[in-house]
């Protein structure tokens, strides 16, 4: 709970920093990581997330900030209100999300782009609600290990192409990793700390 009212869900791993009390004009914070916004809204003064160069500008809304996706990128997925992601030198040069948008920034390039969010599991991390619908493995397994803080690894290349269709709601990972493996006919080891997956492969 920030001092304004506003509700941060942290993801594993991830830090916010934020002052005491904020100051008049403008809510800052600073990210490093991906957290779930809820922010109260006040007219008055806009709430600013800010990672390196990018800015993401919001009065009231709900949204999810992921800092930590492929390198040198950041994802906004906004479920409510409307928010403005932009990077600091050119704040003109802004994007406005609807709700159900995503925004994916390369910061190394100043580019930002919009689509339609095709991820249902983007909040799982949080609601530990997976849904997978006709997935490959190898895009099933980076979703496991976004939301279970668990490396997952495939042995053999030829089954990252095995397709799983499930859905899970609040189990453990143990549990979902023993409903593939049992879907799938694939065996499963624990290698110190990684889980390691191996099998025939899929046609």
């Amino acid at each position: 709970m920030l001092p304004d009212g506003t509700v941060v869900s942290l993801h594993a791993g991830s830090q916010i920093t934020y002052p005491e009390k904020f100051a008049s004009g403008a809510r800052r914070v600073d990210l490093k990581g991906e957290a779930y916004f809820k922010v109260t809204h006040n007219k008055s003064k806009p709430f600013i997330v800010s990672s390196g160069s990018a800015r993401v500008e919001v009065l009231g809304t709900q949204f999810n900030v992921n800092t930590r996706t492929s390198a040198g990128t950041m994802e906004v997925v906004l479920t409510s209100g409307k928010v403005s992601v932009y990077y600091e030198a050119n704040p003109k040069e802004n994007v406005l999300l609807d709700p159900g948008e995503k925004a994916v920034l390369r910061t190394g390039q100043n580019l930002i782009s919009k689509s339609t969010n095709t991820d249902p599991n983007y909040m799982a991390w949080k609601t530990r609600v997976l849904v997978f619908d006709n997935e490959t493995l190898s895009q099933v397994v980076n979703t496991l290990q976004n939301v279970y803080q668990t490396p997952v690894t495939l042995s053999d290349p030829a089954l990252s192409g095995c397709r799983v269709t499930a859905t899970f709601d609040g189990q453990s990972f143990e549990s979902v990793i023993e409903v593939i493996k049992e879907t799938l006919d694939l065996r499963v080891k624990k290698n110190g700390e990684t889980i390691e997956i191996s099998g025939k492969g899929c046609r």
